[in-house]
Order: C-alpha cells, then structure tokens, then sequence
C-alpha cells in the first residue's frame, strides 16, 4: 500500500515504492519535504492537532488532497499511525474515479461496433477497448503505456482541422467539466471515414481527474448513443458525488449510488425532498421551483438529513432540466463535513490568534514581518499595513543583521527559548516585553513565531523591589526579619556592620545568636525594648528595638527594627545623675524638664495625625495596610474622631495620591441636590440647570473620593450609587451617555448601619459593598493617654495663630482633661483648648472647664456584658496565639466547650486580626 515515514516535526523521512508510484515523486524528492504542504488543505498546526488525535485513539484517518509531481492533486484517503515516539506511519489510497472494467469494455466492443476509452489525467493510465483499436485501425499496446506516442500516432492520421477542433473542446471541457461531442475524419487502411467521439470529463473541486468516452461510426450513430447513454447511466450510478433527480411536487424520481448509501435508503424506497432536505417547507419548496425556472442553475450548502435523523453539510450544484411538459431538478451534491470542519478550525485559530492576550508576531529570517494579532497593534499603536511586509527593525531598533543572525542560530539549535527584548510602539515610545521564540517551518519556509508578554509592570515592580532593596540596606536603623520559628531571614547593611559577618553566615540562625540578651517575652510583647550588644568594634552598644509582623503570601516575618540609640542613652544617663543633683529645683523646672523629655518622644504619624496610643497605632496599621489595596474603605466612629483625617491618610498612602481627593458631606447636601452634586446634570435637567455639570464623581476619576456621613444618603439614591461601585460607570441626571470612572471610595458614617438595614432604611446590597474593609476610628475616651500629646499639639497651633507665648500647661488641668469622658471626642478637646488659649493670659495655660465637665469621669462609659464578653474572649486569644481548641486553647483557658467559643466568636464578630497582632 502506498505509504510515507513522517517525523512529528512534519518532514517526510521515507516513502515506500507504491507512495513514490502515486505521487510522481522520486524518494529523494520527498525526502526533507514537509508534509504539510504536500497535502494541499493541511497546515504545521492542523499536523499537530493530527497527533494529538492519533496519541488519542491510536489512529486518525482523514480525506484529502496530494500534490503530485506533476502538478496535479491527487484525491486520497489517508490513515495515520504511530511507529514510535518520533515517527508516523501515513498509508494513503487514491479516492480518483476508477476505470471502466476491462471485462466491461471488452464485452461492449464485441457486442457493439464501438470504441470505448479511458484517462487517468493523474496518473495518466489509459484503456483503450479492441473495438477502439479497430475503429481507429491501429496497433496500440492494451497496458496504455505510450500514450504521447499514441496520440502523435492518431494526430498523424488525422486531418488537422478536425484534429485541433478536438482539441479545442477537450481543453475547454478540462478547464469546466462538459460532454464533448466532435466528428474526427480518420485515414485509415480502408480510406478516409467520419468517426463520432464522445468525451465525459469527470474531475474533483479544483481540477478534472478522468475523461471517459466512446467512438462509433456515423451510420451506427443512434444504436451506439443508446449504448453510450447506459455507460452514461452506469458512471453516474457509480459517481463520487450524490445526485438526485427531482420534480416540483417534492417527489425525488432517482437518486444514484452514492445518494442512497450516503442517506440510508434503499433503491426501492425513495424519500421526498422533504424527507432528506434540512428546512424544505411546501412554502419553500415553491419558492425553489420559482427561482430555479428564472436561473435555471443553482449552488450553495445545504443540510441534508440521513434516514436514521442524523445531519450533514454539502455543496450542491442544482439544474433546471424539461423534457416536453415535465420539469426536472438535477442536483450534484458532495458531502463537505470535513471542508466545514477544517473552515471552522481555521476561524477558530484564528480568533484565538487575534483574541490571545499575548502579543503575536511571525517573522521570516530576513526579518520580515508575515503576521501579527491584533493584540500587539493595540499595545502598539499600529495598523496592520504599518508593519506587515517591514523589517522587523521598525519595531525592534537592534534588530539588525548580526542580531537576527543570532536569534536564527539560536532558534534552529533549541527550536524554543526567551529573552527580554523593546519595541518601538507608533508614538516612537519603547515597550518592553518577555519575548518566546518558537522555530516553525509552514509550506517549505522558516519562521519565528514570537509570543510577546507585556512586561511594562514586571520592570516597574523590579524597579520598586530594587530601590526598597536599596533603601533597606542604606537605612540608619538595623532592620532584621525572622521566620515563624525566629531564626533569622534577612539582616540590611547597617545592621551587618554592627554584628559583623555576611547574609550567608547569619541566615537560619537563631535570633538569640544575633541579639544573645534578647528575651523572649520582650520579642513577643509587641513593645519597643533597650539592651546593650557588644558590636564588632568591641564597643558596647545601646539598641532601641521595635517588634511587628508582616504576612505576605501565607506566610508570617516578624520584622526587628534596631536604632542604635548609645548616645542617647548615654546623655540619658548623665541627665539621671544631674536630675538627682537638681532636686532642690522649682516644680516648674521639673514640670518643664518632664515636658521637654516626654516631647523627645512623641509620635507624629501620617496627615496630621497625632498619637502615641498603641490601640490607635493598630488603626494606623490597618489604614497602612489598605491604603494600596485599592479597597472601598468604610470608617466608623463617633462625631468628632477625624474620620476624615484617616480619610485623607489613605488617599495619600495609596497610589491615587497624585490625584484629587474629592469629599462629599452626604448629611450636609439637600436631598433634591445631591444627586446632581454627586453624579452632575446636564444642561436643562431641572428648572435652574442652564448649563451641563461635572459630578463630584467625574472630577474624582482616577482619585478618591470621600463620602463622609454615608448614612444619610437618601435611599433611592443608593442604587445608582451601588452601580458606581459595581460596575464604574452611571449617567448624568438628565443625559443617557454612559460615563466611566476609576474611583477609590472611603466612606464614613457615626450610625451603626446594620440596624438601619434591618429597618430597611439602608439598603443592604450597598452595605457589604461598602464593608469591605472596615476601620474602628477609636473615641478619645479609648485612647487617654493621647490627650496630653493632642493638648499641646492645639496648644502650638492655637498659640501661633493668636501670637501668644506659654511655657507649660497647669497639671492639674491636665489631669482633669484625662478623666474627662469627651463626648465630642478630638473635635470638643480642640475646642476648649482654643478656649483656654484666648482665655488665658500668663505663660502656664490654664484650661477651665465646667462643674459638670469636672464631674464627669471616663468610667462612666459602662460596657455591656456582651463587650465585656468580647474583650475578655480576645485576651484569652491573645494569650494562646490564637489557638482555639485543645488542651492549651483559649476554650479550655476560659472554661468553654470549643464549639461554644467558636460560636461567641461569630456572634461577637471577632477577627483574626484582634488578637494575633
């Protein structure tokens, strides 16, 4: 059987004889050869799509189309197979038209006094019948071997004019397959006689492939056309194609061979047109018939329906035929399942190649551009005309001939590899990307196909990583992180120079061999401690050491933040022996002494905030954790807190703070104006509206923007302002364009807004998109010991503005505002103080409050049992490290059952990080 050896990669590297027969190809002709292209309808990624089938169900099998050596396609079916795991075994049979039987032939030219002939145009066999020979009155071999020969020896007997009509006709019907029918005057032994020829000419859908004919004598003209016409009906019975006759009631008065097999039905039952085509309504029926009398010739794709239901697509040629008063519709079809499934991979791979997130190019090793998606021309700004047929050093400037010689040599040794590479985009702008060449031979060309990964935000994120790198090693303070099991990860530069030693000798040591008077409790309090370390300058030193924690990618760091504080410690030192000389002094000096200390060590944090509260520090650790996270923020607290400071704090901590920073008071608007004031109007949207209006919405595109008082946003209001958040885009009041907007919101409320849900008067759809990270901002009663800090920074504040002096504030002052409850929070302290300050005229300010102020002491904020409960559940958390259950869990600890602690942990909305922080 003829067969072929091909190698997974697509090349042919053998051929049995009966292949190289067929094919018209000599061995070494095929040898090297890419087998796609040899098969006319498939490609490099169709063949790989081949073996995934064979490795699949251990065989695939296919119809097609074989280029052939002599500029014919031969019609093959083709079946494929592994030989091992580099090479296949393709074994093809040709599907062209057989020859009309010898035994046939041989019976007609007896019976009758006619020739019959036959040609294989592919592999150009003959057959020529005894009483061909006889008509023709030659001596020709039977095996059609010499057929050049025989035809120049015909040509030679035959008059030249009715030799080159012949001719004529017959290039004609193979150029569109027709019936020929041509009278020849023949000398022959006998003299000159007229010979009648007829030709059929059958072929496939891109050339003819047989011709098939007879020859009589005049005189026998309408017996040998009657025996002509049943060969006639026996290569149509027996035709590749399905054919069918049909009439215009929808009744089928044939159909052939391949129609009956193709469909299921047998010769004795006929179906109706309805019956076999997809669709085929009386209406339509009709409306066929109508325009097939005014065309007389149609074609196209059908769906035709076998017996047993099932359906397929053909190609359908379909002719108007009359004889007398009875009309005919005769239809060619050919199934083409295979064709439509080919088209269809091919659209598919198509869009593939145009929707592919990456970037896709095909260059040829001159550097010529073949082919790109259209994800690159929207990363780059092209057309499609601006680069295809250029050299590649349009886009890439260094790609010239000795860097395209490289990547070639590259590309032919390992087939695949990557490599960072620019582009230029069309506004002369570079665009880096991760570039993976692919070695691909398509029809006998080499190619590199490149598969291109934006790597713009990969370079900025090395960028950033690289100067944190060099910000942690050039930073003054010693930084140190350790794993979950405290042995060490990392140490920066400074903190190097003072222990001594490289990265490699530290690394997985314990952390007490780093910092040997390091106690645990200390480590893990969470507190900033002093020890003294021998440095490697054999100098003792005094180290300020900071403890947190960072989680990053399910992992835990304790990070160790060192200052070297030894002078500082060492003037502390000389300040404790004079302080123990000066004891005689004034109250006031010491007073003033106690204040200048503690101001040494005051906490300034972000935005104006002002605190040394460890439980706010928590605050400002959640608002740093989110404030990049580009998260919706909600802040709750009480009036008078400076929820709009964190407000700002994030907006400026996060990457939007080049952008504006919008605030809407939603308790301050009028409910008929807000949702102009939020979403804009356009011009004559409501009486007074004479000109269009930007929302606070659109002027916070690509900002935030603060919604403080969230709570009282009217509810019909809340939907639109749900779609803002869900979807980034909502329409003016009075306008139907669609507005898109990239906006970070942070909104704050001092109403608990679970139970404005649970009223229905807000909705909850807004509220857990809007709690996606909530913030506590704590009360001043919850933080006392910031009251002294807050003091004095309104004390200089007011004291600059009024251009008045004070050296200190009265102690006891201070003492009364620390048991104070605050009811209006930080906003009600900043009041009094600007009180007291223009009140006050001596150097110490005095800060007077009401009996009733004086009176009232922060204890009398009682908490219910429930928070009781809360507080006491954390701490028993704390205390485990957040182990719940077992013998050393916080269940056993608080004397619960673990189910029921996990249950007051839900009810109570205890999180995770409560209590491992």
């Amino acid at each position: 059987m003829p067969s072929l050896i091909i190698d997974t990669k697509g090349l042919i590297v053998g051929a049995t004889s009966a292949g190289v027969r067929d094919l018209h190809l000599s061995p070494e002709e095929l040898r090297g050869r890419q087998y796609p292209g040899l098969d006319a309808r498939l490609n490099l990624f169709q063949w790989k799509g081949y073996l995934e089938e064979i490795k699949k169900a251990g065989k695939f099998t296919y119809e097609t189309d074989l280029a052939t050596g002599k500029d014919l396609l031969l019609p093959v079916s083709v079946s494929l197979s592994f030989l091992d795991d580099e090479l296949v075994l393709a074994r093809f049979s040709s599907k062209v038209e057989p020859e009309l039987p010898e035994k046939v032939l041989a019976l007609a030219g007896k019976s009758l006094a006619i020739g019959f002939f036959s040609l294989n145009l592919i592999s150009r066999n003959w057959t020529l019948s005894e009483g061909g020979r006889n008509l023709l009155g030659i001596e020709l071999p039977e095996d059609g071997t010499a057929l050049d020969a025989a035809l120049q020896s015909l040509a030679d007997r035959t008059t030249a004019e009715s030799w080159s009509a012949l001719k004529a006709e017959v290039r004609a019907a193979l150029e569109s397959p027709q019936t020929i029918r041509q009278t020849i005057i023949l000398e022959t032994g006998k003299g000159t006689q007229s010979l009648e020829v007829n030709i059929e000419v059958f072929g496939n859908a891109l050339h003819a492939t047989h011709l098939v004919g007879t020859l009589f004598l005049p005189g026998q003209q309408q017996t040998e056309v009657d025996d002509f016409q049943e060969i006639n009906r026996f290569s149509i019975e027996y035709s590749r194609d399905m054919i069918f006759w049909t009439r215009p009631d929808g009744s089928i008065s044939y159909m052939n061979h391949s129609a009956r097999e193709m469909l299921g039905y047998p010769i004795e039952s006929l179906p109706s047109v309805g019956d076999v085509s997809l669709g085929f309504t009386d209406d339509v029926l009709r409306d066929f018939w109508r325009q097939l009398r005014q065309e007389k010739y149609l074609e196209g794709a059908f769906e035709l329906i076998r017996k047993d239901g099932s359906t397929f697509p053909v190609y359908a040629t379909i002719n108007y035929l009359r004889y007398g008063d009875q009309e005919f519709s005769c239809t060619f079809s050919r199934d083409i399942t295979a064709q439509v499934a080919r088209e269809k991979r091919q659209k598919l791979t198509e869009f593939t190649l145009d929707s592919s997130t990456q970037s896709i190019l095909w260059v040829r090793p001159d550097g010529q551009v073949d082919f790109v998606n259209d994800t690159f021309l929207a990363k780059t700004g092209y057309t499609s005309e601006e680069i295809l047929n250029q050299d590649i050093v349009k886009l890439v400037p260094e790609a010239d001939e000795t860097f395209r010689q490289r990547i070639w040599d590259r590309l032919r040794s390992e087939n695949s590899f990557k490599f960072e590479v620019e582009f230029r985009k069309a506004d002369g702008s570079l665009i880096p990307f991760l570039a993976t060449s692919n070695y691909t031979i398509f029809q006998g060309e080499e190619y590199d196909c490149l598969y291109l990964t934006d790597w713009t935000r990969k370079k900025k994120r090395d960028q950033f990583i690289e100067l944190a790198q060099t910000a942690l090693d050039e930073a003054s303070d010693c930084i140190v992180w350790l794993r979950k099991d405290f042995t060490v990860r990392y140490l920066n530069d400074t903190a190097l120079d003072l222990v001594g030693g490289d990265m490699k000798q530290w690394r997985g040591k314990p952390v007490h061999d780093l910092f040997p008077d390091l106690k645990d409790v200390e480590l893990r309090s969470g507190e900033t401690v002093e020890f003294g370390l021998a440095g490697r300058d054999g100098k003792s030193h005094q180290l300020e050491l900071a403890f947190s924690l960072l989680e990053h990618e399910d992992d835990t760091f304790y990070v160790l933040t060192g200052r070297d504080v030894t002078e500082r410690y060492q003037r502390e030192q000389k300040l404790s022996d004079a302080y123990q000389q000066i004891e005689e002094l004034s109250a006031k000096l010491q007073e003033e002494n106690i204040i200048l200390k503690e101001e040494m060590n005051y906490n300034f944090d972000i935005n104006n905030i002002v605190t040394v509260s460890p439980k706010y520090k928590q605050v400002l650790r959640q608002l740093s954790q989110v404030a990049d996270a580009d998260s919706t923020v909600l802040i709750l607290g009480e009036t008078g807190t400076g929820k709009e400071l964190l407000a700002r704090a994030i907006h400026r901590l996060s990457d939007r703070e080049d952008q504006p920073l919008i605030k809407v008071n939603c308790a301050a608007l009028p409910e008929n104006l807000i949702e102009s004031e939020l979403f804009g109007h356009e011009k004559g949207a409501f009486t007074g509206a004479t000109a269009r209006k930007k929302g606070r919405f659109e002027l916070a595109d690509g900002g935030t923007i603060f919604l403080d008082e969230i709570g009282e946003m009217p509810l019909m209001l809340q939907a639109k302002l749900l779609r803002v958040l869900q979807e980034g885009e909502f329409e003016r009041l009075g306008g139907t364009e669609t507005i898109s907007v990239n906006v970070r919101l942070v909104a704050a409320t001092n109403r608990d807004l679970r139970k404005m849900v649970a009223k229905n008067r807000f909705r909850a759809d807004l509220y857990y998109r809007l709690n996606v990270f909530p913030i506590e901002n704590l009360a001043l009663r919850e933080r006392p010991e910031d009251i002294p800090v807050l003091v004095k920074h309104f004390l200089r504040k007011f004291s600059r503005r009024m251009g008045k002096n004070f050296t200190s504030i009265r102690k006891e002052d201070l003492s009364q505002l620390e048991n104070y409850h605050f009811p209006g929070n930080v906003r009600e302290l900043e009041n009094i103080v600007e009180r007291a300050v223009v009140l006050s005229q001596e150097p110490v300010l005095e800060i007077p409050l009401e009996r009733a102020e004086v009176g009232a002491e922060k204890n009398q904020d009682w908490k219910t049992f429930d928070e009781m409960q809360r507080e006491y559940i954390i701490q028993a958390l704390r205390k485990t490290k957040g182990r719940i259950t077992g013998n050393k869990g916080a269940g056993r600890l608080l004397g619960l059952n673990d189910r029921t602690l996990m249950s007051k942990m839900r009810k109570f909305g205890i999180e995770k990080r409560e209590f491992l922080v």
